[in-house]
């Protein structure tokens, strides 16, 4: 009688993947290059705990954040959270451990993040995110300087198919000051544009918006009135949203608008800023054909006060952002440090980025050997033919691993050519051979999966090809 238990199936947690050895490959050599890009910029390496302080991320982002974050009390009963992002971190860490370091000081990292959102392709619960950021300079040359290096990144890992929208959120301040609009009026016309820039037509939201406004006390009358600040200040969202394009052709129509609210155009800083970093692009060799500035699009526009950024890929269809950035110079400040404050920084979604350089790479010929990205999980397969060939087969290994060569051996005796054919599959680019005649000459037969030529070397010149195998 069998009274074995038979348990059931424990599955993983809806909106986290598996990430499985050729897939853990590949997100190895990504991060590389991006951690290569990093550094040929200046930025240095950090990490920080994947749990934080609630009160970090309620300090950062306010009490809406919650809703979609992982939080739980401990047992000493303080309130902690799985971090949502990693900035904040950054930043509190800064202020804990480097702020005597003399500053700028360029930090990048890579590491999960957790959202208790809808799980889409590429998009999941827990997530990660790989970013720089610069704290501690307002030089608006860095601003240009933080926009070339995501574009750097994007391009050394194989993805030419991108665009970047670029902006600067205190135009629409200085609009705000201009009419002297409360606070609370602010934060909630800063969200409002955040969903209004989603919509294909940011009038079909205005309804909403001004809903929203008699919500909080503002007179319907006072809304509609033609001449009062509200009107003119919708009015102004509306006509910024449809301000994108090349530099030469977006700033005199953002002067000509700018006009019905400034007596000099010119006063407004934040246009001046954003010229200036236009013009620092130039000096970057921005490529504008992918390049634009842009107003209808809105992130975190209550935490950014400057400059910000958005990178694209089309080849993921609508939800298509792969990276997002910006100037945050009161976040320092705002979570208890001292000193220079101002800053910048941007973040890569990690699967999203995968995925966009996944569709690139369907579009190649000969995708098994072709393109930036080599998925083999080895350089080199030894198939030895009978099993006292075994010790020979393990000393020719050993010698390449040494020789930082990534090698197995198929110690299954099965027919070579289905060993072969199973090498080709997994995208294994040389496959060695171990014969008798191979260990009485002290040789060895490399075979090259991708033009089937195969030579036989000596022992003695496994520098030549470990060489070969490198190439």
């Amino acid at each position: 009688m069998n009274n074995k238990k038979n348990y059931g199936l424990i599955k993983g947690v809806k909106g986290t993947q598996d990430i499985f050895p050729k897939e853990y490959y590949r997100r190895a050599v990504v991060f590389k290059i991006l951690q290569e890009c990093f550094e040929s910029y200046g930025y240095q390496g950090m990490d920080v705990p994947i749990i934080e302080p609630l009160e970090l991320h309620l300090r950062k982002s306010g009490e809406k954040i919650t809703k979609s974050m992982y939080t739980f009390k401990d047992y000493g009963d303080r309130d902690i959270c799985l971090r949502p992002e990693i900035t904040a971190s950054i930043i509190r860490a800064f202020n804990e451990g480097l702020s005597n370091e003399s500053r700028p000081i360029k930090i990048y990292y890579c590491g999960p993040t957790f959202r208790y959102d809808k799980p889409q392709e590429g998009r999941y619960r827990q997530f990660t995110q790989a970013g720089v950021e610069i704290i501690g300079t307002d030089s608006l040359e860095t601003d240009a300087e933080t926009i070339k290096l995501a574009c750097d990144c994007i391009e050394r890992i194989g993805i030419k198919d991108y665009a970047i929208a670029i902006s600067d959120v205190g135009i629409l301040f200085s609009i705000f000051e201009r009419f002297s609009i409360e606070d609370k009026i602010k934060s909630f016309l800063i969200g409002a544009l955040e969903d209004l820039n989603k919509l294909k037509d940011i009038k079909e939201g205005m309804p909403e918006v001004k809903k929203g406004l008699t919500e909080l006390g503002i007179q319907e009358d006072e809304i509609e009135s033609k001449e009062g600040k509200y009107q003119k200040i919708l009015e102004a969202i509306t006509a910024l949203s449809k301000i994108r394009g090349m530099p030469s052709q977006v700033f005199p129509e953002l002067e000509a608008l700018l006009k019905g609210y400034f007596d000099n155009p010119a006063d407004v800083k934040p246009l001046q800023n954003l010229k200036t970093v236009a013009s620092y692009l130039d000096s970057f060799k921005i490529n504008w054909q992918k390049a634009r500035i842009d107003f209808g699009f809105g992130r975190g526009l209550e935490y950014y006060t400057g400059t910000i950024f958005e990178i694209y890929c089309p080849k993921l269809g609508a939800a298509n952002q792969v990276c997002g950035g910006g100037r945050y110079d009161e976040l320092l400040n705002l979570l208890g440090g001292k000193g220079e404050s101002k800053s910048i920084g941007f973040a890569f979604g990690f699967e999203r980025l995968l995925l966009a350089l996944e569709r690139e790479e369907e579009k190649k010929e000969d995708s098994s050997y072709q393109g930036n990205l080599k998925t083999a999980l080895l350089n080199a397969l030894i198939i030895p033919l009978s099993k006292e060939l075994f010790p020979y087969a393990i000393k020719i290994a050993q010698e390449l691993r040494n020789r930082n060569i990534k090698t197995d051996i198929d110690f299954s005796l099965r027919k070579s050519g289905k060993i072969t054919k199973k090498a080709d599959q997994l995208k294994i680019p040389f496959v060695i051979y171990i014969g008798e005649e191979e260990e009485k000459e002290r040789a060895l037969s490399l075979k090259d999966m991708k033009s089937g030529a195969q030579e036989k070397y000596s022992v003695s010149d496994l520098n030549k090809v470990a060489e070969k195998i490198k190439q």
